[in-house]
């Protein structure tokens, strides 16, 4: 739960300084709507570079850490990169990179929805083969 509470907050955060930059700063559209991709290009690159080069957990309670921190991260910069991106969406008058960022990160997590289920099919195959095989 305190999980769901700091995503949230990262998003109003996010979101509430670009609103407040949009207002105080009309030519900040532009940094605003870039941002959004930005941050959704991250969404795509740092947590995989993370676990890359993370060293190898020794223990499956540590490898399942490593996967949540995975997840976490992605979380965080994708609610960022929406946050951004709904901003500039409202406030801005050109949309340039917003819907592409939003769209980068529909893949991302779709994406990885696809691998979890071939991922499990996979494993349920294998695991009836080796039931089956004496």
């Amino acid at each position: 739960m305190k999980l769901v509470r700091l995503i949230g907050i990262v998003a109003l955060a996010a979101a509430g300084l670009g609103a407040i930059f949009e207002f105080l700063v009309p030519s900040s559209a532009r940094i605003i709507d870039g941002g959004a991709l930005v941050f959704a290009v991250a969404t795509w690159t740092v947590p995989a570079l993370i676990y890359a080069l993370a060293p190898k957990a020794k223990t499956s309670l540590a490898a399942v850490g490593r996967v949540i921190g995975f997840v976490v991260q992605a979380a965080c910069l994708s609610v960022i990169a929406l946050s951004l991106a709904l901003v500039a969406l409202v406030f801005a008058p050109d949309k340039y990179w917003a819907w592409p960022a939003i769209l980068a990160v529909v893949a991302f997590w779709i994406l990885g929805a696809v691998l979890l289920g071939v991922g499990g099919s996979i494993a349920r195959r294998r695991q009836e083969d080796a039931r089956r095989k004496p």
